[in-house]
């Protein structure tokens, strides 16, 4: 297995710069009281939650910062999965309109576990349903994900995956400038909304991925 601290070093250096990914992991980790070569998932929570504050105070463009968190997430749920998880999670696979429907059952499921109020629930299942339709209408078929965070920040993470020909003109889209006959626009802009965290990675003919969350307050 690599280097997590490398591999952490590296993706927060793409967008602040060696002295300063220094300083924002070697804070996070000391905070979040983890040891980073074997990271638990509880562990891997509340180091993402530090190291967001610190992207937060050294990223001051909100595309960088949500792109920057999408890749540590990744570098630490990677290293996270080779111990064990504490995360509940649900994978609904989307191939006809009918699983729309049950994403939204299975997310209502984990909302209410979870402990979220009636209003964060509706706005919850408003995204998931956004999700899962747009991978129906667009893609064919994919994965809607709908994982229980239980770090420091407790919340749900949703995980929208396809392979289908990805998303032309995503940054006017994520910018509300996009106005589509279609409504993809308007599922994307408007479950970003909705949301504390959502990032769009897409690549035209390959598929796009779609990753948001929401935390209790």
């Amino acid at each position: 297995m690599a280097d997590i601290q490398q591999e952490l070093l590296q993706a927060l250096n793409s967008f602040t710069g060696v002295v300063v990914s220094q300083s924002i992991l070697q804070l996070s980790i000391r905070m979040a009281g983890v040891d980073i070569h074997n990271l638990s998932s509880d562990g891997s929570e509340r180091l993402a939650d530090c190291i967001r504050h610190g992207i937060d105070t050294f990223i001051k463009e909100p595309r960088k910062r949500e792109a920057c968190l999408l890749k540590v997430r990744r570098v630490i749920g990677s290293s996270a999965r080779h111990y064990p998880s504490e995360f509940e999670s649900e994978e609904v696979s989307i191939e006809q309109e009918s699983d729309i429907l049950h994403a939204r059952t299975v997310g209502h499921r984990l909302l209410k576990s979870l402990g979220f109020g009636l209003t964060d629930e509706v706005k919850i299942a408003t995204v998931i349903s956004e999700l899962a339709r747009n991978i129906f209408r667009y893609a064919g078929r994919g994965t809607v994900t709908l994982t229980k965070l239980k770090g420091m920040r407790r919340g749900i993470e949703i995980v929208a995956e396809d392979s289908g020909p990805g998303i032309q003109d995503l940054d006017k889209i994520m910018a509300g400038q996009y106005h589509s006959t279609s409504g993809l626009g308007i599922g994307l802009c408007g479950s970003k909304k909705l949301m504390d965290e959502f990032s769009v990675e897409t690549e035209r003919g390959k598929g796009t991925t779609v990753t948001a969350r929401k935390f209790l307050t």
